[in-house]
């Protein structure tokens, strides 16, 4: 019986073993820093869009925690190098309440619906979709407020920093949040 409860412990040992550097293995697969550029197209629902060229850096740390250069979340795994991003929506939330008093619009009421990032890393590429869903509520008035942003890049050796003007996709909604709001 003893003997038979150390090869159950040893078995068990070697599964926690294999699992660990499986999960740690197809970790390292994503972690990482990465220069992205991509195209967002923003919307005011029933008013106005704009698209515009964003610059941004994401960057994946072990244990699940992501940040690009104006927000943090959390990202998980899901296998072959796809990964998802949930953004903390406080942080959205405080974000935009904050930058559109500082231009001016203060009192705006942010409620983030949906926040994500998706994408997939093959080798030192990187790739996938951006997607921001939020309501607005100012003057009596309430927009909701879409952005869609497909990106691409690569680990830390791709800059396109000379060509095109930082800006993350965050900046760019809130530019054209606060173009929007301004008109009513």
């Amino acid at each position: 019986m003893r003997k038979k409860l150390k090869s159950i412990v040893a078995l068990a040992s070697i599964m926690v073993l294999i699992l660990a550097f499986t999960g740690s293995k197809l970790e390292a697969g994503i972690v990482g820093n990465y220069s992205v550029i991509g195209t967002i197209n923003v919307s005011v629902v029933g008013y106005d869009s704009q698209t515009s060229s964003f610059y941004e850096e994401y960057t994946f740390s072990r244990g699940g925690k992501f940040h690009d250069s104006t927000m943090r979340g959390k990202w998980k795994n899901l296998g072959g190098g796809r990964f998802n991003v949930a953004y903390n929506r406080l942080d959205i939330k405080n974000y935009f309440e904050d930058g559109l008093c500082d231009e001016g619009l203060c009192g705006v009421n942010v409620s983030v619906k949906s926040a994500y990032l998706k994408g997939k890393v093959s080798g030192s590429s990187i790739e996938g979709v951006f997607y921001v869903k939020m309501n607005m509520g100012y003057g009596g008035k309430n927009f909701t407020i879409i952005a869609n942003a497909d990106y691409e890049g690569s680990r830390d050796s791709f800059r396109q920093e000379n060509t095109l003007k930082k800006s993350s996709n965050f900046d760019a909604l809130i530019d054209f949040a606060i173009s929007a709001m301004s008109q009513e």
